[in-house]
């Protein structure tokens, strides 16, 4: 005896209690890789976040220069000093040096209609207003922009000898005379994106160790790097790049001693749990061999129905109710399964069920057969325009398109065969196979419709033909 008591210790530790510890060695490792996700996926977004912040760091920047490059060219001693009568002299005081002190401009430009310049100041040339020089290169890109809408100030940041700088170009225009044309002069003021233009964003917008480079790779993460675009054909890329705060990093600093401290409750939870489940194997198996569900829909199984249909029955034959049975069979499923797979098949009949659930009563039941065939089972006194208004809200639902985890919606439809009595001598496989008579009649209707039995008891409505197409 004793030794049958250890041969049924070990047989019950490796069947079940083993199975169970690695049962829990698997949630704590899926835990520990969820934490790990959750963690990297906070981390991204927050990076994407300051990516955002960033461009629009950049938005801010050119905006800013933008706004003081309109205030110098909607300026009617503008338009006297540069259109009506040039003059240098005005142009050097107030386009180039006055700009330069109160903005900390690098260049001042005054470019006539025809795209040549007429004046240039250069921070720290002694020859300014003396020599003029011509647009650079660089800059044509944001005075090409500009020509596309000339009557409104364009600004950017763009990349300049391996730097960057913020330039805007505004159009020369009167203020008070509105009617009159566009001169097609324009200003040019550039401002070179410097440590302190740095810093202040840096603060404004709270990236860490904001700075400029040539190659994306020295970011942090690949998503803490902006490229400052201008020229298409430009060769040297400039980017934006920032040291990204890691709020996964820290959630896991802080969570991680409490998951070891979980991780041994959980042990010790197990060691409890084991001895509990040896006193209560045996009622476990019992509940195992009774349970009724569908593993793949959790609707109730075939044998679950054959006992509730009995059950049913019986109170029909006693007078105390009355019973419907609906076959329901889908149409196109195959086509589905085939096209996406099994896994997306296995989703769709999911969906289905939860369809399906949804369209009937709490107290009603619905099964699943297997393969793509459900009956519900319905008790009670119902009337027959109830159980078809049930029917068709049933075809109106599954014949909605059905979103996949690929992306892609599956249409489909079903076929409806209708059983239902009141008549003491009825019996369950009776129903059932004159519901798939009339799912049999359905099919041959052209699918995707009802039909009623007519086998049990008369009514005028015996046959009914209702079509509903997928939405």
């Amino acid at each position: 005896m004793m030794d049958l008591a250890a041969d049924a210790g070990s047989q019950f530790i490796r069947r079940l209690i083993l199975p169970l510890c690695a049962l829990i060695a698997g949630l704590i490792v899926l835990a520990f890789a969820g934490l790990l996700w959750i963690a990297d996926y906070q981390t991204q977004v927050a990076v994407r976040h300051q990516s955002r912040l960033a461009r629009h760091a950049l938005q801010v920047q050119a905006e800013r220069l933008g706004s003081s490059a309109s205030d110098y060219g909607y300026w009617d001693d503008a338009v006297a000093n540069i259109v009506d009568k040039p003059d240098l002299a005005w142009m050097r005081a107030q386009i180039g040096a006055g700009p330069e002190q109160t903005l900390g401009l690098d260049f001042s430009f005054v470019i006539g209609p025809d795209g040549e310049t007429i004046y240039s100041y250069v921070k720290g040339s002694r020859q300014n207003g003396e020599r003029i020089i011509g647009l650079p290169h660089a800059f044509r890109f944001a005075y090409r922009a500009w020509l596309k809408n000339p009557t409104k100030t364009f600004a950017a940041v763009i990349p300049y000898q391996s730097q960057a700088v913020t330039i805007a170009v505004a159009p020369v225009a009167s203020v008070t005379d509105v009617r009159r044309p566009a001169t097609g002069y324009s200003i040019v003021f550039v401002d070179r994106f410097d440590d302190a233009a740095l810093d202040r964003l840096e603060q404004n917008f709270d990236l860490d160790d904001l700075r400029l480079s040539n190659i994306a790779e020295e970011a942090p993460h690949p998503d803490s790097a902006v490229e400052i675009r201008g020229n298409s054909g430009d060769a040297q890329k400039t980017f934006l790049i920032w040291n990204p705060s890691r709020p996964g990093d820290q959630m896991l600093r802080i969570v991680m001693p409490f998951f070891a401290v979980l991780v041994l409750a959980l042990a010790a939870l197990g060691l409890l749990l084991a001895r509990f489940i040896s006193n209560s194997s045996r009622l476990i198996s019992d509940r195992e061999q009774r349970a009724g569900s569908d593993s793949l829909t959790g609707l109730a199984n075939r044998a679950r129905l054959n006992t509730e249909l009995e059950d049913a029955v019986r109170r029909v034959s006693r007078g105390f109710s009355g019973i419907t049975v609906m076959y329901i069979d889908l149409d196109g499923f195959k086509q589905v399964n085939d096209r996406f797979g099994h896994a997306c098949g296995d989703e769709l009949l999911q969906e289905v069920a939860r369809r399906l659930k949804d369209c009937l009563r709490t107290n009603d039941l619905v099964a699943r057969l297997g393969g793509d065939e459900f009956v519900v089972l319905m008790t009670g006194w119902i009337e027959r325009s109830y159980i078809q208004a049930i029917a068709a809200r049933i075809l109106l639902s599954i014949g909605n398109p059905i979103a996949l985890s690929t992306g892609q919606d599956a249409h489909i439809g079903c076929s409806i065969g209708i059983a239902d009595s009141w008549e003491p001598d009825v019996t369950a496989q009776g129903l059932l196979k004159a519901a798939d008579a009339a799912l049999y009649e359905a099919k041959a209707a052209g699918k995707n419709t009802l039909r009623f039995h007519h086998g049990f008891a008369a009514s005028p409505d015996q046959h009914v033909d209702i079509r509903y197409a997928a939405v």
